[in-house]
């Protein structure tokens, strides 16, 4: 819907309106909040738009909008948004248009319930040469309204669950659902039917039982409401667990650069390791169809080097990579000086392999998982741990970069 919301005006009739020193002007504005509705999951802009008229009450300059919605007493986004800063001196009045917009990613909306949009004023005094500073504003409430979940509309708090996080509390899918009454609600994996809830309620939330969800795959959630039925799909991944977040991976099918720096090595402990890591992006070009060229230190995709440990927790390196909007770039692999792993070579029981297959498997895309029998592990036991990415963690690859595809 696309409704208009009329915002809560601040008038004479408003507590709001009491003319006040502290933000220098009297206040009358009308604005309007536009959607009444949203939809979780879908991106939604709010505009906000109308009238705005200041009195002054001193010489001033009122400069700026803030814009934030609200799920109840959380903060979901702040947007801000700049009036047409027309310098007032005191008694002079001036009306002026207001469009704003605030617009929120699915990530940013609530799963169920209403949003609270409100529009707060900012105004800083002028000093006797017209100058004013942002640093002085005081803001006003001006406006405000709320964005109801549209009937009919269903909502996962996620769609892609990760039960051997080891990073994270793994929470169960919990499942949002704003309609008309009796609600039905099942989830099934293939053909067999794993769950179900009913509900004579229009607003109803339930979170799906872990215990219900441990397997592998695609899972379905049918629910049915006052005659019509909405399907909804969530993957659940075991063996692995994003790094971030959310998922994230380099671009599918890609060449990726990588150098070595032997600067600031141990003596002898650089001996063999270009060798070793070229043998790792050996195995994980197969298991991820991207390919890796050696190129001159410094300008790489992925830059391997050495340093002193950063932290004293025992960790013998750190690799990871930074991540936007899902993808990832400006891979980095750091091998501490004092690790005397580091320094073995070759891929034998206390060789380096298993470290360089387990930083890189970072810089790729996985995080930590909870079971000592994968390769994400984040402890290593010398002569128990794997040495090389087991059953799980090749799954994750799979998953993330879909190599047949490559071919």
């Amino acid at each position: 819907m696309t409704a208009l919301l009329m915002a809560t005006p601040v008038g004479a009739s408003s507590a709001d309106a009491t003319p006040r020193a502290g933000i220098g002007v009297r206040i009358d504005a009308a604005l309007n909040v536009s959607p009444s509705t949203y939809t979780p999951g879908r991106p939604l802009d709010v505009a906000i738009s109308g009238t705005l008229t200041t009195t002054a009450l001193r010489d001033v300059v009122c400069h700026s909008l803030t814009l934030t919605a609200s799920r109840g007493a959380l903060p979901l986004i702040t947007r801000y948004a700049s009036t047409d800063r027309t310098p007032q001196l005191t008694g002079e009045s001036h009306t002026q248009e207001v469009s704003a917009l605030l617009d929120m990613e699915p990530d940013d909306l609530p799963a169920s319930g209403p949003i609270t949009v409100t529009v707060d004023l900012e105004c800083s005094p002028m000093d006797a040469k017209g100058n004013w500073d942002v640093l002085d504003a005081v803001s006003q409430r001006i406006a405000s309204g709320r964005i109801q979940p549209a009937s009919g509309t269903v909502a996962l708090s996620t769609r892609w669950l990760f039960p051997d996080d080891d990073e994270r509390e793994v929470r169960p899918v919990t499942v949002s659902v704003t309609a008309s009454a009796p609600i039905t609600i099942s989830v099934s994996r293939g053909s067999k039917t794993v769950w179900k809830a009913t509900s004579s309620k229009a607003t109803y939330q339930a979170a799906i039982p872990l215990a219900r969800t441990q397997q592998s795959g695609t899972y379905r959630v049918r629910v049915t409401m006052g005659g019509s039925t909405t399907t909804t799909d969530f993957r659940v991944s075991r063996g692995w667990a994003p790094i971030y977040d959310s998922v994230a991976a380099w671009p599918r099918c890609s060449t990726l650069t990588w150098s070595y720096d032997p600067a600031g090595a141990p003596r002898g402990g650089d001996i063999g390791v270009a060798d070793d890591v070229a043998t790792v992006l050996k195995r994980y070009a197969e298991l991820t169809g991207l390919r890796f060229e050696q190129v001159a230190k410094g300008r790489a995709d992925i830059e391997i080097g050495w340093a002193p440990a950063a932290w004293e927790d025992g960790a013998e390196a750190a690799g990871g990579a930074s991540e936007k909007d899902g993808v990832l770039a400006s891979g980095v692999l750091t091998m501490f000086t004092n690790s005397e792993w580091a320094t073995t070579a070759g891929f034998g029981v206390r060789g380096r392999g298993a470290l360089l297959y387990h930083e890189i498997g970072h810089i790729l895309g996985l995080g930590h998982v909870s079971d000592d029998r994968l390769l994400m592990y984040p402890v290593h036991t010398f002569g128990q741990s794997p040495l090389v990415p087991q059953q799980g963690d090749i799954a994750g690859l799979r998953e993330l970069y879909r190599p047949q595809s490559c071919r």
